[in-house]
């Protein structure tokens, strides 16, 4: 591991590659079971000590860093690890942290611009394709409540049968500066440019593809996909994960959000409009992110669980605003 600081590089041993694998996944079968895994896995204090650790001397001033992982380690949520001092506690409650799918898409983030004020594109609740996608009940209030922090001029919804895959090009997403999705989507592991988000069905096609999403220019500052298995499925050495998060991406988004795992229709609806009032209040992707996390972590109730929060990742370029 490679600690990266302004005036210096370090770098730290870790564990041979099959412990890490064995680690990761007894990890991810823990937040994935709904277990309490801050109380209940060992396995989230040893990758603390593996890879957290070494980097608390770097974090102790910044309290925020951006992740760049390599093979197994794609598969987990940093957040997730608990440190073996204080109060049991998830890393997340400690610092703000990000990933970034590869050094090559951070090389290449460019200038930062805040200058435009943000709009939203908001696509979901597509009419039903097929069977084996249903409607997910929540998602019409999340719509909802999302489109309420945005001033009808600044916002375009697309829902029900106009959310078609031909809309999202011909919306021009690049006018936006948030673009959210709201629907269904599936991950190919052999062909992960075949990744889909599921929407309204335009005579046999219902499915916006990620090799689609490359090609349609976009310069929103978060990309937000609110749906099951978004963020990629397959890790390729030099680009990372690869995936609707890789796509969006490499189309010009400077951040974007999406699952690791299935996620819960009611709890993911909480989540996001939590998250889009922080963006709405003026928080940057990443602090918007972590503060919505940390809100279900509080509650005290099952939703606390990492299952219902720690799916989610912010992706980034390497910029925090």
């Amino acid at each position: 591991m490679w600690v990266v600081e302004p005036a210096r590089i370090r770098w730290f041993a870790l564990p041979p590659e099959g412990e890490l694998r064995a680690l990761v996944q007894a990890l991810r079968d823990a937040a994935e079971g709904m277990r309490e895994v801050v109380r209940d896995s060992e396995p989230a204090r040893v990758l603390f000590e593996a890879v957290g650790r070494p980097a608390l001397v770097a974090l102790r001033k910044q309290r925020r860093a951006i992740v760049v992982p390599d093979g197994p380690l794609y598969e987990i949520n940093f957040e997730t690890l608990v440190p073996r001092d204080g109060r049991p506690r998830y890393w997340i409650e400690d610092v703000t942290l990000s990933v970034a799918p590869s050094l090559a898409l951070m090389a290449s983030a460019g200038s930062r611009n805040r200058a435009r004020a943000d709009s939203l594109l908001l696509i979901g609740d597509p009419a039903v394709a097929r069977q084996e996608f249903p409607r997910l009940p929540a998602v019409e209030r999340e719509i909802e409540r999302i489109s309420r922090l945005f001033p009808p001029a600044t916002r375009e919804v697309v829902t029900g049968t106009a959310a078609r895959p031909s809309a999202y090009a011909s919306l021009r997403p690049g006018r936006f500066t948030l673009v959210h999705f709201a629907a269904h989507a599936t991950a190919s592991a052999e062909n992960p440019l075949d990744s889909a988000i599921i929407l309204a069905p335009e005579g046999e096609n219902w499915k916006l593809y990620a090799r689609q999403v490359i090609g349609v220019p976009l310069a929103a500052r978060l990309v937000t996909l609110s749906a099951c298995r978004g963020a990629g499925s397959r890790v390729y050495a030099g680009e990372g994960l690869v995936g609707f998060a890789w796509a969006f991406l490499q189309a010009g988004a400077r951040n974007v959000i999406a699952g690791l795992w299935d996620v819960h229709d009611d709890s993911t609806a909480v989540l996001m409009e939590r998250l889009y009032a922080n963006l709405a209040s003026g928080q940057a992707p990443a602090d918007a992110l972590r503060n919505a996390k940390l809100s279900l972590l509080a509650a005290g109730n099952a939703w606390s669980k990492p299952y219902y929060w720690a799916a989610f990742l912010l992706y980034t370029r390497g910029e925090f605003f």
